[in-house]
């Protein structure tokens, strides 16, 4: 087929209107969002840079509430790590171990500053600490996730508790699981009483089973996974 000059040069359409150009107000708009993202982040690296050696657990958590969200929180307790003492960062890491969603990222470097030493007692408080002690040998637990992160170190005496967590619209889950588990009390780095989720920290959970949760019709349902 011959194309014609004119019919080359008419403008291609999808058959839906194009975006306007921005405007002089978009532009300052964007510019004054790049400005304050710039004066942020200088603000952070000011606050960090006056964090001293042997900095308490209240100057870097109020650095932490300021500067940081649940993504981006065990960035910064590791970089201001050699900032502070051992216990004191234990107990912070226990503090904020709530309000942090990338666990998984970090789960070596999590091993390698926990040590090996069980229970890590500085990342719980009296209470948590009280009901440690009242744990008994075998303890089954479980892990609510998703199709991708099934081998994580956060698990829950609670079935319930695990069971909504991937159902949770934060996460966004294609497929969701509960992973059925085994721990020894030697083996929990700490007990977590945060939201009532009765979390289990360990990296030596021994899977038992995977069952598929999916609703139908509202109900809850579970599928076995071989």
């Amino acid at each position: 087929m011959h194309v014609t000059r004119e019919t080359y040069n008419a403008p291609f359409s999808l058959g839906v209107e194009s975006e306007p150009l921005p405007t002089d107000g978009d532009r300052e708009m964007t510019d004054e969002l790049a400005s304050m993202r710039a004066q942020k982040k200088a603000l952070k690296e000011a606050a960090f840079a006056v964090l001293p050696r042997g900095a308490t657990c209240d100057d870097v958590a109020a650095y932490l509430l300021r500067f940081t969200d649940s993504n981006t929180r065990l960035d910064e307790l590791f970089a201001v790590k050699y900032k502070m003492v051992r216990p004191d960062w234990l107990r912070l890491l226990g503090e904020n171990w709530a309000q942090t969603d990338n666990v998984a990222a970090f789960i070596p470097e999590l091993e390698a500053a926990i040590g090996k030493k069980r229970p890590a007692l500085q990342m719980m408080d009296a209470a948590e600490l009280a009901a440690f002690d009242k744990l008994r040998d075998p303890m089954c637990v479980y892990r609510g996730c998703g199709s991708n992160n099934a081998a994580g170190i956060c698990w829950s005496l609670d079935r319930n508790a695990a069971v909504r967590f991937p159902f949770s619209d934060r996460y966004n889950l294609a497929e969701r699981y509960l992973i059925t588990g085994s721990v020894q009390y030697s083996q929990i780095v700490a007990l977590k009483l945060d939201r009532g989720e009765k979390a289990i920290i360990s990296f030596d959970v021994k899977l038992l089973k995977r069952e598929r949760l999916f609703l139908d019709d509202g109900n809850l349902r579970t599928e076995l996974v071989e």
